[in-house]
């Protein structure tokens, strides 16, 4: 089941989730609740949620965001003796930016814990640099402990592949964000959705200019309560057109 442990994807999520979310006064509908183990960091490390309550594709999921004075070889030899208490550990390393990931099982196996360490920039002080590192720490639902559900009640074309369906919260909003492809061009998804939206009561509240099918597409819509962001991409050399949905509750 890689679709929630492959680092790739993972990073795309946490890349998102710590963007600005859409902010605008609205109705909210029921808060998303997860039940997953708070992991402790090291003393002295300092962290936020980027996310407490999120659901990915069926799978509960948190994500915390840190930063760490005392250095990786430190902040590693932690989590090693954490992990070694609780499960199998791995450890590897991508040469391409030089962050690192360390993962194990917890809790009989019922939960997976994944660490993502990234070096911060580095400071020189004194001719050596500073040993801060950062990153994101992210607890779900072990494989195999729940079903993978990307079914939404979002308008989505026929023919459509669902990529994500990421259920979060935005304060006491509930937010969903739907990544899908299709064999449509911009326009036609355009179209689809100003039509299948104005029928559930949303008004279109922006448009940009560009709806072409080379370039990017953005339109927000609006009704009482909620707010939809679409983003539609053409996709490139034959690839598909790629469409993010925003969905604020």
């Amino acid at each position: 089941m890689r679709i929630l442990h492959d680092r790739s994807l993972i990073i795309k999520i946490i890349v998102f989730l710590s963007s600005a979310l859409l902010s605008m006064a609205c109705q909210s509908a029921d808060s998303i609740k997860v039940e997953l183990p708070d992991i402790l960091l090291p003393s002295g490390a300092k962290w936020q949620w980027i996310a407490k309550d999120m659901i990915i594709n069926g799978y509960p999921m948190s994500i915390k965001a840190f930063v760490y004075q005392d250095g990786e070889e430190k902040f590693i030899k932690f989590y090693d003796k954490f992990c070694r208490e609780h499960g199998a550990r791995y450890l590897s390393n991508d040469g391409s930016d030089q962050s690192r990931i360390l993962g194990c099982q917890l809790l009989g196996g019922n939960y997976y814990l994944s660490i993502i360490i990234e070096p911060a920039a580095k400071k020189l002080s004194t001719y050596k640099y500073h040993p801060q590192i950062e990153g994101k720490i992210t607890v779900s639902l072990a494989p195999g402990k729940a079903k993978v559900n990307t079914l939404t009640q979002f308008p989505v074309l026929v023919g459509s592949k669902i990529i994500s369906k990421i259920e979060s919260n935005d304060g006491e909003r509930q937010v969903q964000t739907i990544v899908f492809e299709n064999n449509n061009s911009v326009r036609a998804n355009i179209k689809y959705l100003n039509r299948e939206l104005a029928k559930a009561g949303f008004s279109p509240e922006y448009t940009n200019e560009a709806l072409s099918n080379s370039k990017n597409a953005q339109v927000n819509f609006e009704k009482a309560g909620e707010l939809v962001q679409v983003t539609v991409k053409p996709g490139k050399l034959g690839s598909q057109t790629s469409v993010l949905v925003h969905w604020v509750r």
